[in-house]
């Protein structure tokens, strides 16, 4: 199924209830977080059922997915592009046995300018496709391809999950995968895309969703991160019977969501303790 298709599908199973009506922006950021933790909760699922060896995360940060996948017993391997974020945050990851690498990802070997924002040069929006209403600062950034990187580090042979956050910069980073996405090896991916063209130049989720799909993957599931930025996560077509019944599941668990009287609870006194602060 189309990505499109499939995030419509996945937020249409927001449930409405009376609460909803009167707090349609805190029900929006309870099911943005919980359609989140579905989704992930459901790919480290899939990483242990389909008996996956290594994760490869693009665009690490805080490299919190490759922490969690060494804990699960995999191989993980963080790369950030930003030396910033690299420096204050992904290099921390070693400490769990995580192999954090400060390079960027792209199609091809070379070097390509990379933009900070001003404002926060480590922040998660650093990119190499730039928003047009961000101001930015410009670093030049050494750059290599998952292909080279899958070679440099013997991991050829490994069965591999793919994690892909690169704000805007997927269809380069997936075409330096061309050889891992044409074999059996990667069978699993949760990438990050757009329908609304954010980043300049950068590919939307109909042609990242065409290009897998060449491949052999077919998307499943998605979370509701923003209207015209959220997750998908694919999975090679021979996979789908080993984790049909943990989709189904997640299926249902996203159909659970709803902003209940113990979240209006705590949205009322967080409101209240504000009100007490700005009285004083």
């Amino acid at each position: 199924m189309n990505a499109v298709l499939i995030k419509s599908l996945c937020t249409s199973y927001k449930r409405i209830g009376i609460l909803d009506n009167f707090f349609p922006k805190a029900t929006e950021k309870k099911y943005r977080k919980e359609s989140s933790r579905v989704i992930d909760k459901f790919f480290f699922t899939a990483l242990t059922k389909l008996k996956l060896e290594l994760l490869l995360e693009c665009g690490a940060h805080e490299a919190s997915a490759s922490i969690k996948a060494q804990k699960l017993g995999l191989k993980a391997i963080a790369i950030e592009a930003n030396p910033i974020t690299f420096t204050e945050k992904t290099s921390q990851s070693k400490k769990y046995g995580v192999d954090a690498v400060n390079i960027g990802l792209g199609s091809e070997e070379g070097n390509l300018v990379f933009y900070t924002p001003t404002e926060n040069p480590g922040a998660g929006n650093a990119t190499f496709q730039k928003r047009l209403d961000v101001e930015y600062e410009e670093i030049a950034v050494q750059v290599t391809t998952i292909d080279s990187i899958l070679k440099d580090k013997d991991c050829t042979n490994n069965k591999i999950a793919l994690w892909v956050d690169v704000e805007g910069f997927s269809r380069d980073v997936l075409k330096g995968a061309e050889g891992l996405l044409k074999n059996d090896k990667c069978q699993l991916i949760k990438i990050e895309v757009e329908t609304y063209p954010y980043f300049a130049g950068q590919a939307l989720a109909t042609e990242i969703d065409d290009y897998l799909a060449g491949f052999g993957f077919v998307a499943i599931i998605a979370d509701a991160e923003y209207k015209e930025q959220f997750n998908l996560i694919y999975i090679k077509k021979d996979c789908l019977d080993a984790i049909s019944e943990d989709l189904r599941h997640a299926w249902m668990e996203l159909n659970n969501i709803r902003f209940s009287i113990v979240d209006f609870l705590k949205y009322f006194s967080v409101k209240v303790s504000k009100l007490f602060r700005v009285s004083r």
